[in-house]
């Protein structure tokens, strides 16, 4: 059923729509405590907490403005059933068979930081795809050591620029109490 739902599925639905200027690739964890549990995934910072899991690659409609998912990636999370996938796989999975907009351009990527780490960062470098995403710092210490040190109370930011490869990386401190934490964003600028 996974096969299916990467494959004749997921091209089922992108052959409905024309992909525009945005990309979104995110997850969902659908909640579900089933006959499956063995393949549960437990993630408490999501609503539902455990559940199953899928990777979801989507779109906005622009007539309506709603988003669309065009390929969805399900999870077995059955180590003992031979799943071992990689973020950077899912990157590649995302990509392979986007091509250039009708303006000649290539659309933008959004992930959060689960998906890119330096394998994902060469992947989209090597589609050529523009990004913006989230990062862990703790995948990327060179770019963290450029502006962490720059960032100590709320509501505080850094950046710098990478003029030859046309990055720039801003790092926030979140004045909201609830979300506590910094942010440190990654950008592919033109």
């Amino acid at each position: 059923m996974p096969e299916f739902v990467r494959g004749p599925l997921s091209h089922a639905l992108e052959s409905l729509i024309i992909y525009g200027r945005v990309l979104v690739l995110d997850e969902k964890l659908r909640g579900y405590d089933g006959q499956f549990a063995p393949c549960i995934v437990t993630c408490p910072s999501k609503p539902d907490g455990s559940g199953l899991w899928a990777t979801e690659l989507g779109v906005i409609l622009h007539s309506t403005e709603l988003p669309y998912v065009t390929r969805v990636y399900p999870f077995t999370h059955c180590p003992a059933a031979g799943e071992h996938i990689r973020f950077a796989d899912l990157i590649e999975w995302a990509l392979d068979g986007i091509g250039l907009l009708a303006d000649g351009t290539m659309p933008v990527l959004v992930v959060d930081a689960r998906y890119l780490n330096t394998s994902g960062y060469e992947i989209i470098k090597r589609y050529d795809f523009k990004f913006l995403a989230c990062i862990n710092p703790v995948w990327f210490p060179n770019l963290r050591a450029l502006v962490m040190d720059e960032v100590r109370l709320p509501g505080e930011w850094a950046a710098v620029v990478h003029r030859e490869r046309g990055e720039l990386l801003v790092h926030y401190h979140s004045p909201i109490s609830r979300i506590g934490k910094r942010y440190l964003f990654h950008e592919r600028v033109y």
